[in-house]
């Protein structure tokens, strides 16, 4: 095994156990047990859990903000209306559990580590920036027509 599969194979592992059960109940030797990495190989890797937990919430990342922008790119007729969608699929997937970033940060609170609170932030202000690039233009969330 290369350090490119069992970075994987530890990063799938620590994805799995974090969403599913927390990161703070979660060791490092479960995840060795789960991922099949040996041990010396995870800490050459990622020397600290923090290190993996940042990983993994930087993996997640990519994957889900890449998912909404295709969704959003797929739809430019109605661009808001495509993120409603996408998230009305995403909260109805199966072992659905919220956010990821969100429970991490619940979980960890203001004091957590600033190696896996930076990929937090950097989520949230990405976020924000993707949602105000889809209000079509001269839209904004405050001027936003409602049915009240």
């Amino acid at each position: 095994m290369d350090d490119e599969e069992a970075r994987t194979r530890l990063l799938d592992a620590a994805e799995a156990l974090f969403y599913a059960e927390g990161i703070q109940a979660v060791g490092m030797d479960r995840i060795r047990a789960e991922s099949g990495v040996p041990l010396k190989r995870l800490y050459k890797l990622f020397p600290a859990k923090e290190a993996l937990v940042a990983g993994y919430l930087e993996r997640r990342d990519r994957r889900w903000t890449g998912s909404l922008r295709e969704a959003v790119a797929a739809a430019p007729a109605d661009p808001v209306g495509a993120v409603f969608d996408w998230l009305a699929a995403w909260f109805s997937e199966p072992g659905f559990r919220g956010c990821a970033f969100l429970n991490a940060y619940g979980e960890l609170g203001a004091g957590g580590p600033a190696a896996v609170l930076d990929p937090v932030r950097r989520h949230k202000a990405g976020l924000r920036a993707l949602l105000a690039d889809t209000l079509p233009r001269g839209r904004t969330a405050r001027n936003w027509p409602t049915n009240s």
